[in-house]
């Protein structure tokens, strides 16, 4: 942990060295502007602002950064939530962003209400709008899987790792049962298949 503290602070060093040369700003600056931000979104340690809770820290920290934002012309609430994020982080990411100005369910039941609404509107996309129509619910889907996640405490990118895991091993299966009768996935009937399939649920768990 030393050596890679080291290696951190020597870029922290370079890159502010080379701030300094382009005349944006120098390394005191840097230390400057963390001190300030702890002070500043800190009042209950740093200023005479009491807090009763760790929600009351949490919800005044949250105001500073949403107040810092607005006197930056940095956006609103989710703003700075990176796009290069997967899919599935981001959607929990802006919901958690969303969530804590108040926009959001009060537990995990709301969200499940909302998941069937969005897989209802997603059956009558297939039923009657096509697959453009359809691709847009299922986003909806996928949003709101990852809010339920986030809800529970879970991390959604690690639970669509896991249900993949569980499908490879699963699958493997079926095709290593086939290979012991000479056969490949693609000879087998969808019945077979099925009951391969079974089996290797309960093999595998």
């Amino acid at each position: 942990m030393r050596d890679e503290l080291g290696d951190l602070l020597f870029q922290v060093v370079c890159q502010a060295r080379i701030a300094e040369e382009a005349g944006a700003f120098a390394f005191d600056d840097v230390v400057d502007s963390i001190c300030d931000k702890l002070e500043r979104r800190h009042p209950h340690v740093f200023g005479e602002t009491r807090a009763e809770s760790a929600v009351q820290v949490s919800t005044a920290w949250e105001a500073q950064k949403a107040r810092e934002r607005a006197a930056s012309g940095g956006g609103g609430a989710l703003h700075g939530v990176a796009v290069g994020l997967p899919a599935l982080t981001r959607a929990g990411k802006l919901g958690q962003r969303a969530g804590r100005v108040g926009f959001d369910w009060p537990g995990p039941a709301g969200v499940l209400d909302k998941l069937r609404e969005e897989l209802a509107e997603l059956d009558t996309a297939l039923a009657s709008e096509g697959t453009s129509q359809a691709g847009e619910e299922l986003g909806d889907l996928l949003f709101t899987a990852a809010q339920l996640a986030r809800h529970l405490g879970l991390d959604p990118e690690t639970c669509l790792r896991s249900a993949c895991r569980k499908f490879e091993e699963r699958f493997g299966g079926i095709e290593r049962a086939l290979a012991a009768e000479g056969r490949g996935a693609a000879e087998a009937t969808p019945a077979e298949l099925e009951r391969l399939w079974e089996r290797a649920k309960r093999q595998h768990g």
